[in-house]
């Protein structure tokens, strides 16, 4: 298409100087045409001048001869005087000048020999006048020599030629002037026929290597391995390359003539396409990362560039965009964010099992004191308590754990940020050594924001991290993580034109350690760069921050002094307050009517326990050591059953693998998970199967969570 308009332009201006050399042929022909007229025309009054007064002498010259030879008197003497007055009537008016024949190119006046031969020519004939007036009688009758009249005719035939030939050598002057200049035409016709084919021939060569360049980007853009489109001012595609077409599954004659927002997701909000379009209208090129639509209506991250394309005169003609599929990139981003929290997983485990040594030494001490049995009945509660309370703290630590290393997809969500940092900073105290204080300032209002809270403790841990590495021998090592909220008065804000929006939640994590030179700041951000030695870091850690922070609608900067420290800035969007249902703890044991519950865990003392428990709810209950026991128990007792509650993980059969057998055999069955892992996803699976949900119990669990759990199972359909 692009080759096409080229050729196109090209051949136009050829047909153009083609038609203005016949033009200039044309004109100079006609000038010569018109000028060679004009001088004849010019001309004319002064030859026939000339060649009428020696005309009229000979006549007269030989009409004397004539009458002489008659010898009677046949010869008009008014007749001959009425001639010789003719032919000084036109010398007189060849000697006056120019006013008297008006149009000559020879110039009499300024003609001195002709003038003086004029004048000559005119004595002359008055002297013959004259003597023809005096003498005329004699003149006939005398014999054929008469040396005065022979001697009159001579001298004015003479002057006569004379004026003839000076008139003829004017005008021949004049012609040959005249075809000098059109000569001169010719050949400057010539030379500008000449230019303007050496002009066409480099404007061919020019229109022949842009044509070339316009069908190598033309094929560059058609194989492009990014898909590009060329759409008009108006927003109408005019160009899709095969590689759109393979991206989006809409084919050429699909999309050529529609609009762009063919491919619009509903990912993005309103203000987004306004900074967009208000971008490449004015002139700018947007780059950034968004959500598009295939045809079959299944989405697709896309990294986009849009640009303006004017002409010459500087108006605004097309866009064009180019957009590459992020698919793979970002599950490649997923797998590597993965494997960093594995390698932070690995970190904290020495601290966790240091936190967790501390819990079980709390909790042996006081069973200790509770065998001894020397306490009165409020000890006893009140070390049970205490029991109670290491068991809780121990558990939301494992929890916290586990959903930090889940294998979770990076689902937005608005996230309240004091809460993350304050999971972030208890986790990074776990692999921080003792020595390193790390100070927390949170901000007294709730902050949400809208990004994933799994990925932004994942990041604030890695720069707590990085910030732990350069303390290195400072003196009283200090982390300082601070939430606050910043608005267009902020030095942070007026020096980043990206950040647009009003107000951001802004976390410094600042450390007082070595500082950073300038040149290393320019490229932390870059993909494998790191200052750390091969066994302690890839340099994947701060670029995928950068780019995960930039996704969800922030930004990243660092400030760093050496010998002072460094200042890492995370600044995001605030986002509305979520309305959120309100869960409510259970204070009370829900009791039970009788009712029964099988019980299979593959840990016996944790089953025996259960059992005790759920017994003490007012339950009959049932136990199975693993899940194969489970089965035959539920089969033997299908129609007294009224919930059971399945371990996740348990030899020969799982908890799933158990619920689908009791469900294949009584579909209306209740059924509690519980666990001390993570299983969200094999649930969910479960789940979509079954068609129906099933509530989990993370252990450890209170007695009174698990009493609510069974009674609102058992009660689930009951009609209120």
């Amino acid at each position: 298409m692009l080759a096409k308009r080229y050729q196109y332009h090209g051949n136009n201006h050829a047909i153009i100087l083609m038609i203005a050399a016949t033009s200039m042929a044309m004109l100079i022909t006609f000038w010569s045409y018109y000028s060679g007229q004009q001088l004849l025309k010019q001309q004319l009054p002064l030859v026939d001048s000339v060649m009428q007064i020696r005309v009229d002498i000979s006549q007269a010259h030989e009409l004397i001869h004539e009458g002489r030879e008659a010898s009677h008197g046949v010869l008009d003497k008014a007749y001959m005087m009425q001639m010789v007055e003719r032919i000084n009537h036109h010398v007189n008016e060849l000697y006056q000048g120019d006013d008297k024949l008006p149009g000559t190119v020879i110039s009499i006046a300024k003609h001195p020999e002709l003038k003086a031969s004029l004048k000559e020519l005119q004595d002359q004939l008055n002297d013959f006048s004259l003597y023809l007036n005096n003498n005329f009688d004699a003149i006939i009758q005398q014999s054929d020599d008469d040396l005065v009249m022979d001697e009159h005719f001579s001298g004015m035939s003479a002057l006569s030629q004379k004026i003839d030939e000076v008139v003829h050598a004017g005008v021949e002057k004049v012609f040959d002037r005249q075809s000098w200049v059109f000569g001169i035409l010719v050949v400057c016709f010539s030379l500008f026929i000449a230019l303007l084919f050496c002009l066409l021939r480099l404007k061919e060569k020019k229109n022949k290597l842009v044509l070339q360049q316009t069908t190598m980007l033309s094929q560059a853009l058609e194989h492009s391995g990014e898909a590009a489109i060329i759409a008009s001012a108006d927003g109408v595609i005019e160009f899709v390359n095969d590689t759109f077409c393979s991206m989006t599954g809409y084919s050429s004659e699909e999309t050529l003539g529609n609009r762009p927002s063919m491919l619009s997701s509903g990912k993005q909000n309103r203000p987004f396409y306004e900074h967009l379009w208000h971008t490449i209208t004015h002139g700018g090129v947007w780059q950034g990362e968004l959500t598009n639509r295939r045809k079959d209506g299944s989405f697709y991250p896309a990294h986009m560039t849009i640009a303006p394309i004017f002409d010459r005169e500087g108006e605004l003609t097309h866009y064009i965009a180019n957009q590459r599929d992020l698919s793979e990139h970002k599950q490649l981003e997923k797998y590597l964010f993965q494997t960093q929290k594995l390698e932070a997983v690995g970190t904290l485990a020495g601290g966790i099992a240091h936190d967790f040594n501390n819990a079980l030494a709390g909790i042996t001490g006081n069973i200790f004191l509770l065998q001894r049995g020397q306490a009165d009945q409020q000890q006893i509660v009140q070390r049970c308590s205490v029991i109670q309370d290491i068991c809780d703290k121990a558990g939301t630590h494992i929890k916290q754990l586990l959903s930090y290393a889940r294998n979770d997809s990076v689902l937005m969500d608005t996230v309240e940020l004091n809460h993350c940092i304050q999971s972030a900073c208890h986790m990074a105290r776990s692999m921080v050594p003792s020595s390193v204080d790390i100070q927390l300032i949170s901000d007294e209002e709730h902050l949400f924001v809208n990004w994933n809270a799994v990925q932004i403790e994942q990041i604030l841990i890695n720069l707590i991290n990085n910030a732990c590495h350069a303390l290195g021998a400072t003196e009283n090592p200090n982390i300082r993580v601070e939430l606050k909220i910043i608005d267009h008065n902020d030095e942070l804000m007026r020096c980043n034109q990206e950040m647009t929006c009003d107000k951001y939640a802004s976390v410094s994590i600042a450390d007082n350690g070595t500082g950073m030179p300038a040149d290393v700041m320019d490229k932390i951000f870059e993909p494998f760069f790191t200052t750390k030695d091969s066994e302690e870091g890839t340099g994947l850690g701060l670029s995928m921050a950068y780019g995960a922070i930039k996704q969800a609608g922030g930004c990243l900067s660092v400030e760093s002094e050496l010998g002072i420290g460094s200042t890492f800035f995370i600044s995001l969007p605030l986002s509305v307050e979520p309305v959120m249902d309100k869960v409510i703890e259970p204070s009370l044991l829900l009791q039970g009517q009788g009712e029964t519950v099988l019980i299979a865990d593959d840990e016996k003392l944790l089953l025996r326990a259960q059992k005790e428990i759920v017994t003490s709810f007012g339950y009959h209950v049932l136990t199975a050591n693993h899940g194969k026991e489970a089965v035959e128990v539920f089969e033997a007792h299908a129609d007294e059953i009224d919930v059971v509650i399945l371990d996740l993980v348990m030899p020969e059969l799982s908890g799933p693998k158990v619920a689908k057998k009791i469900l294949s055999m009584n579909a209306d069955t209740k059924v509690i998970f519980s666990t001390g892992y993570d299983m969200g996803s094999s649930l969910k699976e479960l789940s979509g199967s079954m068609k129906k949900d099933f509530p989990v119990v993370y252990k450890p669990f209170r007695a009174e969570l698990m009493s609510k759990v069974i009674y609102e199972e058992i009660h689930k359909n009951d009609v209120r």
